[in-house]
């Protein structure tokens, strides 16, 4: 029995066909057959994952900075927002939280190296970030966290450089790595700051 293809292509769903049998000395007549092409399901797109770093420093005692009112509160926001997309438009969401005593200079470079190492070309990283900033003598910006010093930020302080850096390479390769502008006027990066162009909206669904 020959395995080539048949000179003409099945339709989908029912076919009907007649099939005749001939040799040297007769023929049959039609035997009616109904052929049905069934086409294997479509494999649905894996919906990306998304990974938010959140950030928010209200309590600046121990640094000597006024306080804020509501820093920490937002980055837990945010993360009570976001999780809501969890099997919506988004695989899983992985949320890390760092506020206020949690969220000092080793323990945001750690969760930027997280986010970085979590991401793939598929899934998409937001990074939100709420507290105060300022520049130092050079120009050079930084976040601070509670324990800082206005004096030293070079000291305890986290280089905006090392946000713009994870934004501009780590995430490069993911499908979104999306900003979140500071909750405060305080932590809103100037033109001397260096950091431009961020995207400032998540794709996210209607909440019910």
């Amino acid at each position: 029995m020959s395995n080539s293809r048949p000179p003409w292509s099945w339709n989908r769903g029912g076919n009907r066909i007649a099939v005749y049998a001939r040799n040297h000395y007769t023929e049959s007549g039609p035997e009616l057959l109904v052929v049905t092409r069934k086409d294997p399901e479509p494999r649905p797109t894996p919906k990306p994952n998304l990974y938010l770093l959140a950030i928010g420093v209200s309590d600046y005692g121990e640094g000597g900075l006024t306080d804020l009112s509501y820093a920490d509160d937002d980055a837990r926001a945010m993360r009570r927002v976001l999780k809501t997309q969890e099997g919506g438009l988004y695989g899983t969401v992985e949320t890390r939280v760092l506020t206020d005593g949690e969220a000092r200079r080793s323990d945001v470079l750690k969760g930027l190296k997280w986010l970085r190492n979590k991401s793939t070309q598929h899934d998409v990283s937001v990074i939100f970030v709420a507290g105060h900033g300022m520049n130092d003598e050079y120009k050079e910006y930084y976040f601070l966290p509670g324990n800082a010093d206005a004096e030293e930020p070079d000291i305890e302080g986290v280089k905006w450089l090392e946000f713009h850096n994870t934004v501009e390479r780590g995430c490069r390769g993911s499908a979104g790595c999306w900003w979140i502008p500071p909750a405060t006027p305080g932590m809103s990066p100037g033109p001397e700051s260096g950091v431009v162009g961020f995207v400032r909206s998540i794709p996210i669904s209607r909440m019910p």
